[in-house]
């Protein structure tokens, strides 16, 4: 288990930088107090970070006293001597994270108490299952390997023009006829994706995977006649056609945008005089401005520019390219053997909105794409920007938590499983996916009463309950006009409960791991608080937008 705090300059690199913080190969072990220490707090929530290494963290007291007011130094064995840490605020500084915690007796500086933690290769708690960074928006598609006509063919005719479209996996197609004859059927087989719709001879085709045309020959194809040749991807190249006259070349590429419910697709650029080209995509169709020669061409979902070279384009010179949205699938060990499937993928329009996609999945088939996956369901969102700003994740094997903080504004994401109620043998597969908003379209300046956490409005989030997403999930407790306090008068957390409020179908599914509904208590907490409760510590988050005292949920610092 555990938390930091990193800063990012877009929704692009959050995804990246989220998900190379769950996959990361270091953690850190638990801090062990000194013997002869004198203050019996602790240290807990230690935590690595991306850039980790292998070294030994020591803290030592600088300034007795509790929280609050005592100070540690803190020093790195091999990444040397960091900024301070006080008791009773989280920590966190691009090497580690952890948190101090005083106890009843005072921290002190006479013999400094002190505190160690070694950071070392360990096991993934996540495990990348696909990763398509945000830095890779444009892609390459690869012509595949010069097809390879069967034997036996007795029909002449040739397949020309492979290209991949998504390319996400290497693979060998074989390609072989079902019927006779001029415009013969084919039936299309990868050796990873499995089969596909059929392809006709002499009409071009395209499967979202593969893009080819076969031609007829003189003599006309048999049942059996077949075509053989593989595929692979590249990243960030652009193909000239092979029949091109002019040699000149396509550069500065920049992928602003690529919008998901497009999905991927192959770019093409025809050239139609020596100096202008056509901009087309497979699923947007002509793109309505021309690329010209020496100048930087953008529309707002990729950026480019056309040089020229020793010998001038002619008519009819071409390149490929892909676009494509940045996605991560993530796999959670859970109790070690468990396999829990995550996920969240782009969503903008590269001008006004730039979200993410939240997804959780029963499975993971590499040769099918994001939407593909089994138990994909649309309709829950988390509502991002493309400035800077910073994301909080707190996570262990089972979920993760990462709550995007947006200048005032706190987006929202929960993804993996809750502690449900149910026995494992009831229920294996608690799977839980929330965020703020079911609109892949919702701006960040929203107030729509749609753009709401998930702890506040069933619309934001979901549960997987056995064979489907529920549809009908609601959450406890959903009426936070109460204020809860113990018979003391201290402020009692309440575990956020996924329920279900049908009245034919009502149940209590389970606890959100780490999630705690708490009163602000007339502004005496607010956001970003540390609040200590039972010696752990809690960051207060409130609903995105919202300020009062009644949107505010804890998260506990694991």
């Amino acid at each position: 288990m555990s938390w930091t705090r990193i800063s990012v300059t877009d929704f692009g690199d959050a995804a990246d930088k989220l998900a190379e913080f769950l996959t990361r190969t270091k953690r850190a072990d638990t801090p062990v107090p000194n013997v002869g220490n004198t203050g019996n707090g602790v240290v807990f929530g230690a935590s690595s970070a991306i850039d980790s290494v292998d070294e030994v963290w020591t803290l030592v007291c600088t300034l007795g006293g509790g929280n609050g007011v005592a100070t540690f130094s803190v020093t790195g064995s091999v990444s040397g001597a960091q900024a301070v840490a006080t008791a009773g605020v989280p920590y966190h500084n691009g090497f580690c994270s952890f948190t101090i915690v005083g106890g009843t007796v005072d921290f002190t500086t006479g013999t400094p108490d002190d505190f160690t933690f070694n950071i070392a290769a360990a096991t993934q708690n996540w495990e990348l299952q696909r990763g398509l960074r945000s830095d890779e928006r444009l892609a390459s598609i690869q012509p595949g390997s010069v097809s390879d006509p069967g034997a036996g063919n007795t029909g002449n005719g040739t397949l020309t023009g492979v290209l991949t479209i998504t390319g996400v996996v290497a693979e060998t197609w074989t390609i072989t006829a079902t019927t006779t004859g001029p415009t013969a059927t084919f039936s299309v087989v990868g050796s990873v994706s499995g089969g596909h719709a059929a392809a006709t001879s002499a009409t071009p085709y395209d499967n979202g995977f593969v893009s080819f045309t076969i031609s007829d020959g003189g003599v006309a194809y048999i049942i059996g006649d077949d075509f053989t040749f593989d595929t692979e991807r590249t990243v960030d190249t652009v193909i000239s056609d092979a029949a091109n006259v002019g040699d000149g070349t396509v550069g500065s590429m920049v992928g602003i945008a690529s919008d998901q419910r497009a999905g991927p697709e192959i770019i093409t650029l025809t050239a139609t005089s020596a100096t202008n080209f056509d901009v087309d995509g497979s699923l947007s169709g002509d793109f309505g401005s021309d690329a010209t020669v020496g100048i930087t061409y953008n529309n707002g979902e990729f950026e480019l520019l056309i040089t020229a070279g020793g010998t001038p384009f002619e008519v009819g010179d071409k390149f490929y390219f892909e676009t494509r949205p940045f996605e991560y699938i993530l796999k959670g060990i859970g109790g070690g053997s468990d396999e829990i499937f995550v996920g969240y993928r782009e969503e903008t329009n590269g001008s006004t909105y730039y979200n993410w996609q939240l997804q959780g999945f029963t499975g993971y088939l590499s040769a099918n794409d994001f939407d593909a996956q089994p138990g994909h369901e649309f309709g829950i969102y988390s509502i991002q920007t493309d400035g800077n700003f910073d994301i909080l994740i707190i996570e262990n094997a089972r979920r993760f938590i990462c709550i995007p903080i947006i200048g005032s504004t706190y987006a929202q994401i929960y993804l993996g499983w809750i502690l449900p109620v149910a026995t494992p043998s009831q229920w294996d597969y608690p799977l839980f996916k929330g965020g703020d908003s079911n609109s892949n379209t919702t701006l960040i300046s929203s107030t729509a009463g749609t753009h709401t956490a998930w702890w506040k409005v069933p619309t934001s989030g979901d549960i997987y309950n056995n064979a489907s997403w529920d549809g009908n999930s609601d959450i406890w407790p959903y009426d936070t006009s109460s204020i809860y306090k113990t018979e003391e008068g201290l402020l009692a957390l309440i575990p956020v409960t996924v329920i279900n409020q049908i009245v034919s179908e009502r149940a209590v599914y389970g606890e959100s791991e780490g999630c705690f509904y708490v009163d602000g208590d007339g502004g005496a907490i607010t956001i970003s608080d540390s609040v200590i409760f039972n010696s752990e510590f809690f960051f207060i988050v409130q609903d995105v937008f919202r300020v009062g005292t009644d949107n505010l949920m804890a998260l506990r610092l694991e």
